[in-house]
């Protein structure tokens, strides 16, 4: 289990810098020396419970959450929650980061995911004042506009 949180550190810091070939490095050398598929590697959960597709979406290099979705045979594990419910798609909406909204939009039935408030991706926009991301969250298939999260606000008329 150390061992994993520690790999887990080094991945973190490679995502967290935006550096793509210093994160598959880590990753290949992780893969070959804990003999573990990539995609185990990606669903290790830190201790605040966010994996590392979580951290990817929340920063400005998209170029690293795409290698993180390349790897994955499961998409499924996009629509992971930590422990506050949030899909990588959440964090990336509260962040305004469109890019990598983008790629997450790919995976298939997290758009309208909601976290442990009630609020889905859009809402996380919409709160945060990033237009353009809820635009791009709309024009994907967000139907998210009229629903109400736990404090009864919704995209359409929650944050005014």
């Amino acid at each position: 289990m150390e061992s994993k949180y520690r790999w887990y550190l080094l991945l973190l810091d490679a995502v967290e810098e935006g550096n793509v070939d210093k994160f598959i490095e880590a990753l290949k050398k992780y893969s070959a020396e804990e003999r573990v598929s990539l995609s185990d590697i990606i669903d290790i959960q830190g201790p605040s419970g966010s994996s590392l597709l979580h951290v990817a979406a929340g920063i400005e290099e998209a170029n690293i959450l795409r290698a993180l979705l390349e790897v994955i045979r499961d998409k499924g594990l996009a629509a992971k929650e930590n422990y506050r419910g949030d899909t990588a798609l959440h964090v990336a909406a509260r962040a305004g980061r469109i890019r990598t909204a983008d790629l997450l939009l790919g995976c298939s039935g997290i758009v309208d995911m909601a976290n442990d408030t009630g609020n889905t991706a859009l809402h996380e926009a919409v709160k945060n004042c990033h237009y353009e991301l809820t635009r791009l969250l709309l024009s994907r298939g967000s139907r998210s506009v009229y629903q109400k999260n736990k404090e009864s606000k919704s995209p359409l008329g929650g944050w005014a």
